[in-house]
């Protein structure tokens, strides 16, 4: 089963907020992982074959009102 994880918030959110959902979902399920968030300009999506704990060391999230991912 995979977890999944959101945050919106009217003002930016903290790469910490984001961490923090996703290590909760991460027991749910390691087998691979997605983040797709709002970057200021344009929806981004990020996806790897791997824990999501593993894909947050490899992108970049800037501030942020809008964030989700599954693992």
């Amino acid at each position: 089963m995979c977890g999944i994880f959101g945050i919106i918030a009217e003002k930016s959110t903290s790469i910490r907020d984001i961490e923090k959902l996703a290590k909760h979902a991460e027991q749910r399920g390691r087998d691979s992982s997605g983040l797709y968030f709002y970057d200021g300009e344009k929806y981004k999506i990020h996806r790897a074959s791997s824990a999501i704990s593993s894909l947050l060391k490899k992108v970049k999230i800037p501030h942020s009102t809008f964030a989700m991912g599954h693992n």
